[in-house]
Order: structure tokens, then C-alpha cells, then sequence
């Protein structure tokens, strides 16, 4: 069985050749000649800085149809809770992962506020974990997170 892909051609260059002929890319072991089939009929994006847009696929699935996530993040209402870092969180379920994804709006993580974000991402099916990051960057760069419904 093939268990790593190499190829002399750039992740996002596989990419884009798969998308524009085919919505797949087709994997040929040489040790042993069987084909693995990688479905990939999204464009691959990152809404963060810096972090190369990626896509887990798994072999011979189709990627599942986009999904809506909303999310409440709430800060807390003590002095100095809220923060002017940059947020960024990412999903994890039992169909993959989501993220992580810059969350951002004008106001965002001031003290006492409940702040809604809309995802947009593959259906990661039963959420098992969320992973939280504040970047410290800004004048306020300590945050106290309260909880995300």
C-alpha cells in the first residue's frame, strides 16, 4: 500500500492541474502498481496569513458538502477581559478538521460581549474538539474567553 504521495510539483500546482481536468487526483504506487483515487472538487483556501491552504482527503471519498457553523464567542465580564489579538480557531470531528480560521469584526472581544461568526466548511460530522488561539498581538493582548456556544 502507498502511504506517502511525492511528487517534483508543488501541492498547488497537483491542485490545480486535478481541478481543471478532473475533480480527483490519481495515486500509482510504483512498488506495487495499485492506483488510489483522492477525490478534491473544492478550491483549496486559507483564510489566515502565512498557512498554505491545505484539504485533508481521504481515499476514495467524495469531500462532503459544505456546511454553516455558527459560533458565539463570548468574553468575559471582568476588567481587562477583552483583547485586540487576532483569534483564530480551528474544528475537529470525527470527518476531519476545519481551520484554523481567523475570527474577525470590527468591535470583536470587547468585555462582556457575545460575538457571532458564520464558518463555512465541509461537514466534520460529531464536533470532538475546538482549538482556540489568541496571537498576544495589539494593545490589549491578554483575553479572557468566557465560552463559545
Amino acid at each position: 500500500m502507498c502511504r506517502r504521495l511525492h511528487d517534483d510539483h508543488t501541492s498547488i500546482h497537483i491542485f490545480a492541474r486535478c481541478h481543471a481536468i478532473h475533480p480527483q487526483v490519481d495515486v500509482t504506487c510504483a512498488a506495487d502498481g495499485k492506483t488510489t483515487v483522492f477525490v478534491c472538487n473544492d478550491w483549496l483556501r486559507s483564510d489566515v496569513a502565512g498557512v498554505y491552504p491545505s484539504v485533508e482527503l481521504l481515499a476514495g471519498r467524495a469531500v462532503p458538502l459544505a456546511v454553516r457553523y455558527r459560533l458565539h464567542v463570548c468574553t468575559a465580564e471582568i476588567k481587562g477581559a477583552g483583547t485586540t489579538s487576532n483569534v483564530f480557531v480551528e474544528l475537529h470531528g470525527a470527518g476531519g478538521k476545519l481551520g484554523p480560521v481567523q475570527l474577525d469584526a470590527p468591535g470583536a472581544f470587547d468585555r462582556g460581549k457575545s460575538d457571532t461568526f458564520e464558518l463555512e466548511g465541509y461537514d466534520l460530522g460529531q464536533l470532538a474538539k475546538m482549538v482556540v488561539v489568541a496571537d498576544g498581538q495589539g494593545l490589549r493582548p491578554l483575553w479572557n474567553l468566557d465560552h463559545i456556544l
